[in-house]
């Protein structure tokens, strides 16, 4: 059984964050798209496993994270490697996430 597929992800993905993941979102996902069981599961499972690599990137960036033109190509470059289905919306959104996370953490470098 292969997992689900590069379309289904991004959908279900912009409607699970916005500026950050709200379940009862992606719960209204699955019911409109008649998703249940082992392929909701396994959407989540990779939607978080997304988030996670979004978040560990910023936390253990050295020094804060320096946003600009260079470390956003990085940062999309990263994600795309270890997430191979995210498509360029579903990049923006975590930028949005990770924007707001930096902000709210103290993540950002100092200047």
């Amino acid at each position: 059984m292969s997992g689900p597929d590069a379309e289904v992800l991004n959908a279900a993905f912009l409607r699970y964050v916005a500026t950050w993941p709200v379940v009862e979102r992606l719960q209204e996902f699955f019911f409109e798209n008649g998703l249940e069981g082992e392929p909701a599961r396994a959407i989540r499972a990779a939607l978080d496993g997304l988030m996670r690599t979004a978040e560990k990137y910023l936390w253990d960036y050295p020094g804060g994270v320096p946003w600009g033109e260079a470390f956003e190509q990085e940062y999309r470059d990263y994600l795309k490697g270890e997430h191979p289905w995210i498509d360029e919306d579903s990049v923006r959104r975590v930028f949005g996430f990770a924007h707001w996370l930096c902000w709210h953490d103290g993540l950002n470098r100092p200047e």
